[in-house]
């Protein structure tokens, strides 16, 4: 926090919601004040005084108040105690900064830590919210908060609350909010859930400790004000580790969807070993107005829905500046069908990047201004949404990444990898309701059951997919015309 960001709407939306809680709670607040620094215009977002008939309904009393801080221009922390209440404490001591902050951090936070001794509920406010580097006790960081000072301020059976400016993560806000909690939860504090303020940049407050009528009434709160909080809680998917292995990035009106059944059996095995790494990005987060639109009307009429270009592109781009080494695909029934040899070349390369539709789809324009999109499509269906395709594409590529599968050929007869569908499979017992295994899968002898299985691959292939069996039969043809080619050359 810093004195000069005293009024903005950051201060409405967390005061507001310290005001939901209890009065009966030993509420203390620390405001973990950085000095004003002058290389930015941070805290200029006061327009929403302008709206008082959306804004001002979440705490009239406040709002009032917040209206004649800025007008009087003496925006400081001093204010805005004044408006939280007299029966809260406040810790307003200022962060060492300077060279010696090492030394001087350890007895600012000793100082901090008998002030709030007695406190049920602590609010921390550091400017730029949770450390998560690995060396973040030895930074010091005057405007984060580390995990171990996390663990210090709730011990015992206080609820703390921090506050965390949204970062632009890879994976977007919402997988920044579930990997946040996971960290969190390992800390073993008790519960944790989170409250975003979801105008202007995002903002999380993230609820720590066993008190279950904190969450409780914050979780009551935010849901009367949906357009301007959201709740977080529950179990959170996995970290994303950084990697160097096989990547994908999905851009998703649904993150929470990723990994969903990649989660656990051979990809979730792999995911957490970081032989792959999953980002889902909320599309949603590159919409420009407040209630985050990113589809609108179709031009010339007819029913539904399309996602608009302009949002899709702002996240394709942040999708490509992440990284620009994979190829982008668009989950679409107007793509190309996706093949088992196009599955093998994206799982050779560095990772993919996927664009789930909605709606009635995509604003074709998209497809204009980024030729480099790919269109699939996952077969002559039409899912709800691009999301279960891609989880589709996903499985079938990292099952063939290096490692994943138990062996490395366990995947060269299956359908489609030698342009047939697969023989039948059998298994113990022999005889089953009378049915018996074919006798050559028992006699031994190698030969004879490869050339069996390939005689059966043929004869399903034929009769199941005549349209396979005529690509297989051509390829058979095309060496010998190679050759005659070659000779004649």
């Amino acid at each position: 926090m810093q004195n000069r960001y005293s009024g903005d709407i950051g201060d409405y939306l967390k005061i507001g919601l310290l005001k939901a809680i209890s009065p009966a709670k030993r509420l203390a607040v620390c405001w973990w004040l950085h000095p004003d620094e002058k290389h930015n215009d941070d805290g200029r977002h006061i327009s929403y005084l302008n709206k008082p008939d959306y804004w001002r309904p979440v705490s009239p009393e406040l709002f009032d108040g917040l209206v004649d801080l800025v007008k009087t221009g003496n925006r400081s922390v001093g204010r805005l105690e004044d408006l939280i209440g007299s029966s809260c404490y406040f810790h307003r001591a200022e962060v060492p900064t300077a060279k010696n902050r090492f030394q001087d951090r350890d007895i600012w936070f000793a100082h901090l830590m008998n002030d709030v001794a007695t406190m049920d509920v602590l609010f921390v406010d550091p400017d730029n919210g949770i450390d998560l580097r690995d060396d973040a006790g030895k930074r010091k960081s005057a405007k984060r908060v580390t995990l171990s000072e996390i663990s210090s301020l709730a011990s015992g059976k206080r609820t703390l609350i921090v506050y965390h400016h949204q970062t632009r993560a890879k994976g977007g806000h919402h997988l920044e909010i579930s990997n946040i909690s996971y960290r969190l939860r390992e800390l073993k504090l008790g519960r944790v859930s989170a409250i975003r303020a979801k105008p202007f940049s995002p903002r999380v407050f993230f609820v720590i400790g066993p008190d279950d009528e904190v969450h409780n009434r914050l979780k009551e709160f935010a849901g009367e004000y949906p357009k301007i909080y959201e709740h977080h809680e529950g179990e959170p998917r996995l970290v994303v580790k950084p990697t160097d292995k096989w990547h994908a990035q999905i851009l998703t009106l649904y993150p929470e969807m990723f990994p969903g059944p990649l989660g656990i059996s051979l990809a979730g095995r792999a995911l957490e070993e970081g032989k792959w790494s999953c980002a889902p990005i909320q599309i949603r987060d590159f919409a420009t107005d407040k209630h985050r639109t990113v589809d609108d009307t179709p031009a010339g009429g007819g029913a539904g829905m399309v996602l608009r270009a302009d949002i899709l592109s702002a996240a394709v781009e942040h999708a490509v500046a992440n990284d620009p080494t994979v190829p982008i695909l668009a989950m679409t029934p107007r793509g190309k069908p996706i093949t088992q040899a196009r599955i093998r070349e994206l799982a050779a390369g560095p990772g993919v990047t996927v664009l789930c539709g909605r709606f009635e789809g995509f604003d074709e324009r998209l497809f204009d201004a980024h030729p480099e999109i790919e269109l699939v499509s996952m077969g002559d269906i039409i899912l709800s949404g691009g999301e279960i395709g891609a989880l589709m594409l996903l499985d079938a590529c990292i099952r063939l990444l290096p490692g994943v599968m138990g062996a490395s050929s366990s995947g060269d007869e299956e359908s489609f990898e030698q342009g047939l569908l697969e023989y039948p499979h059998y298994t113990r017992p022999n005889d089953w309701e009378g049915r018996m295994i074919p006798e050559v899968l028992r006699s031994g002898d190698h030969a004879k059951i490869a050339a069996w299985r390939k005689q059966q691959a043929e004869e399903i292939t034929r009769l199941r997919r005549p349209d396979l069996w005529g690509r297989y039969k051509d390829a058979r043809v095309q060496p010998a015309s190679d050759v005659r080619q070659k000779n004649k050359d």
